[in-house]
């Protein structure tokens, strides 16, 4: 029983861990490939954030097998998550055997793999930032040598080629200095120009393929390590999952044995308890007909009780009647009351309302008499002072009409005289002069 349980939370514990890593893989990939510019054109070879999911998807689905079948004690998970891991560790052997059969090809494969990859240097970001840091890490440039960027559109050694960088290399194959702090971006301008040994002074010549050739067979006892402890893991984990299935199928065919045994007890228990219910029956079947009996003598003394209470209950149900019928009686009179009164309140305000509107009426037509008193008023005196103007506009013309006449009898009098009407002229010229001052006065 202990050897089982540790060999069940084992294999759980391993496949969480597997199973925690993938989640982390397949957020990186996501968050990797959202960051990134829409319009980049993403294939699986050359995306790092694409393959990131892909694996990180796989692992997850598989270690998720892995989990539940070992938590949950599901033979039948157990079961597919041992066979994906019989066909990952032979698909591991085979690829092994391939290419140590096939080296020649596999470093064609691998070299024009990562030719793509320059191609597309600036396409994608996170291609970018793989090949620096492998640049970087081997300290290698391009694939074969410094002059594949060549390859590349924005490095590319021709006159047609508009761009800055052209003729030029990427910062990562630039050889730093070990007291340089600011890195220089463009220390790899044009250095395709120069022959091999005078650039060999400012950057990597040496191309990434042969470091990484050269650095894993220099390691090739930590590489062959790795490889030896995935596998072995691998062998762990499916040894485990294969011991937790034999350990439940003997389970299961114990569990199958002792419910067989359960079952013919039960059996005999069930053959013995219809003996011992048949004799019960009977014993009960006498019981029951003495019971009835008794049943039927107070069933007689219940109905003679019940006709007894039911004419006490009908002479209470009527007395409560009467007492019912009162009260809404009183209900009622006293609704009625309230609602008179409210009547009554209602009238009294509308009474009081239709009050103050005629008294408002009555103010308005005051106002509207007094404004028309004084607009009478205003006429009266408008006409009073018309005439008044006329008047003098009369007298002063009348005093007009006698200063010309008086200046006409003037004249004639002068005109007189001068002839020689002396004496007679001047008399009638004082005259005339006397009327003249008369109407003036």
């Amino acid at each position: 029983m202990r050897g089982y349980r540790g060999i069940k939370y084992t294999l759980f514990v391993c496949c969480y861990v597997f199973w925690v890593v993938s989640s982390a893989l397949i957020a990186v990939g996501i968050y990797a490939k959202i960051a990134k510019e829409k319009d980049v054109v993403d294939t699986l070879t050359a995306d790092p954030a694409l393959l990131l999911i892909i694996v990180g998807s796989v692992t997850f689905l598989i270690t998720f097998l892995g989990c539940c079948g070992s938590l949950r004690n599901a033979t039948c998970l157990l079961k597919t998550f041992l066979g994906i891991l019989v066909v990952i560790l032979l698909l591991q052997i085979a690829a092994g055997v391939v290419g140590y059969s096939f080296t020649d090809m596999v470093m064609e494969r691998t070299e024009r793999l990562m030719m793509k990859a320059i191609v597309r240097y600036r396409e994608d970001r996170d291609l970018e930032n793989a090949i620096d840091f492998i640049q970087k890490k081997f300290q290698c440039c391009g694939v074969e040598g410094y002059a594949d960027w060549s390859r590349n559109v924005y490095f590319e050694c021709s006159d047609s080629n508009p761009s800055l960088e052209a003729c030029g290399v990427p910062f990562s194959c630039c050889i730093l200095l070990q007291n340089q702090t600011i890195l220089n971006t463009m220390c790899g301008y044009e250095k395709q120009k120069e022959e091999e040994p005078v650039a060999a002074q400012d950057v990597f010549t040496i191309g990434c393929l042969e470091k990484i050739v050269w650095w894993t067979k220099k390691n090739l006892l930590l590489v062959a390590g790795l490889t030896a402890g995935l596998l072995l893991l691998e062998v762990v984990v499916w040894v485990d999952g294969s011991r937790s299935l034999r350990l439940w199928s003997l389970r299961l065919w114990s569990l199958k044995l002792w419910s067989l045994r359960l079952w013919s007890l039960r059996l005999w228990s069930l053959r013995l308890w219809s003996l011992k219910l048949r004799s019960l029956r009977l014993w009960s079947l006498k019981l029951w007909s003495l019971r009835l009996w008794s049943l039927k003598l107070w069933s007689l003394r219940l109905w003679s009780l019940k006709l007894w209470s039911l004419k006490l209950w009908s002479q209470k149900l009527w007395s409560l009647k009467l007492w019912s019928l009162k009260l809404w009686s009183l209900r009622l009179w006293s609704l009625r009351l309230w609602s008179l009164r409210l009547w009554s309140l209602r009238l009294w305000s509308l009474k009081l309302r239709s009050l103050r509107l005629w008294s408002l009426r009555l103010w308005s037509l005051r106002l509207w008499s007094l404004r028309l008193w004084s607009l009478k008023l205003r006429s009266l005196k408008l006409r009073s002072l018309r005439l008044w103007s006329l008047k003098l506009w009369s007298l002063k013309l009348w005093s007009l009409k006698l200063w010309f006449s008086c200046s006409q009898e003037e004249e004639e009098e002068e005109e007189e005289e001068g002839g020689g009407g002396g004496g007679g002229g001047g008399g009638g010229g004082r005259g005339g002069g006397g009327v003249c001052e008369m109407k003036s006065t």
